[in-house]
């Protein structure tokens, strides 16, 4: 396994700690991000070297998808926790819909921008299409999302931890996130189809 060091991915990990900090409760979830040379390595084995795990990792579930934008996922995965749990009960700090919306949208927008940009540093062109491998997985029973996107000879592993949350609500988010990402492909299928 080979490490890509890539100024861009540096850019987008120190992005998504500022993301990881927004509900005020410090590493209460965070994302990984790694840049790394297309093999035949199991991802169950690479993670197990980047994150420094001695236990193995299981897979408990996983879809994979052709073709498809990273912005399905991060609109899910990125964007849940930050905006649902920001104030949380709160009656005093309130954010219109509208207001959330907008920022989600500038968030998703820059993030999908540095991506496409590492990719571009790698002289991959245009990448704004990856075959994803979308997956839950399991170490010493807790519950973890990854998110392996495929680009010609590179691959960008996405690790999504919720460190407070339960084997129940990582589940739950999995399936939400596979659910949309269903949907938007189908949709994406069937208005391509329809153009031809």
């Amino acid at each position: 396994m080979k490490m890509v060091q890539n100024k861009q991915i540096r850019y987008i990990q120190g992005y998504l700690d500022a993301l990881s900090d927004i509900s005020g409760k410090q590493r209460e979830f965070y994302t990984r991000l790694f840049l790394l040379e297309n093999n035949e390595e199991s991802i169950e084995e690479k993670l197990k070297t980047l994150l420094d795990i001695e236990l193995m990792i299981n897979v408990v579930d996983e879809k994979n998808y052709k073709d498809i934008h990273i912005n399905y996922f991060l609109e899910k995965l990125i964007l849940f926790k930050p905006f649902s749990g920001l104030y949380e009960g709160s009656k005093k700090f309130t954010f219109p819909p509208e207001v959330l919306k907008e920022y989600k949208d500038y968030i998703l927008f820059h993030l999908s921008d540095y991506v496409d940009f590492a990719f571009e540093d790698e002289n991959i062109e245009y990448p704004y299409k990856s075959d994803m491998y979308f997956m839950l997985l399991e170490q010493n029973n807790k519950l973890f999302i990854a998110l392996v996107q495929k680009v010609q000879d590179k691959e960008l592993i996405w690790v999504f931890w919720q460190n407070l949350y339960t084997q129940d609500e990582v589940k739950k988010l999995f399936l939400e996130v596979q659910t949309s990402c269903d949907e938007e492909y189908h949709k994406k299928q069937k208005n391509t189809i329809e153009f031809i």
